[in-house]
């Protein structure tokens, strides 16, 4: 058997207390079993609260940021090494797709959503066998910042490549700078998800003097690659 275990994250997203202690409480576990991999391998918005309801599509962003701040979760707290989505495509009026078709119709129209885009911001760029970086910054995954603040996880891709992503669930824009090191001739790529744009690219260069303008109620993804 493959060393692994797998659980859904259903109904642990909510309140911000309960969705923190579950993911902890599967870290602490882990720590007792080091060569054991979590997988977070089914989730769709099933449970109703005072954020969001799973009834009803949405393909604008309230509910891309909700699940953004649960991959988020999953990957830093629970450190899972798999993220998987429950439908690509559904027919309903449930919050459980990523694409949505209409139903019982003949040659019917297909609408994307800002949940598919958002879930790109992760999975195009984070890439098999990348292994997560150590990020710190004031207030990282306390509660209060988990519910409305800004998100920041980083990865390290096999290629030497290091994906940055950040989640701004905030109204207004942000300006992040990265204390890092990184070689003088750095090439950076932005993708954002926000209500106007769906992974659009923006080309940037990148030096140690320079901060990064993050749009508000957003997902950011910073790819930086060493120029050779």
């Amino acid at each position: 058997m493959a060393p692994k275990v797998a659980a859904h994250s259903y109904f642990t997203t909510w309140d911000i207390q309960k969705l923190k202690r579950e993911r902890e409480r599967i870290a602490e576990k882990l720590l007792k079993y080091p060569s054991l991999e979590y997988w977070m391998s089914e989730y769709c918005i099933l449970e109703n609260n005072e954020e969001i309801k799973g009834k009803g599509r949405d393909l604008g962003m309230q509910t891309a940021l909700y699940v953004a701040r649960l991959i988020h979760a999953d990957l830093t707290i629970a450190n899972a090494s798999a993220w998987h989505w429950w439908l690509a495509m559904s027919p309903y009026d449930f919050k459980d797709g990523l694409i949505y078709v209409d139903k019982d119709t003949e040659d019917g129209n297909y609408y994307d959503s800002k949940l598919l885009w958002a879930l790109g911001n992760y999975s195009r760029f984070i890439r098999p066998g990348a292994k997560r970086v150590f990020v710190d910054y004031e207030n990282i995954n306390e509660e209060g910042n988990l519910r409305n603040g800004v998100l920041i996880s980083a990865y390290k891709n096999q290629d030497k490549s290091i994906v940055v992503v950040v989640v701004n669930q905030q109204e207004k824009a942000i300006d992040l700078k990265l204390n890092m090191a990184f070689p003088a001739e750095t090439r950076m790529n932005s993708y954002i998800t926000n209500e106007s744009f769906n992974l659009h690219k923006m080309d940037q260069n990148l030096s140690k003097k320079n901060s990064i303008e993050v749009l508000g109620k957003s997902v950011t993804t910073l790819v930086l690659d060493a120029v050779e």
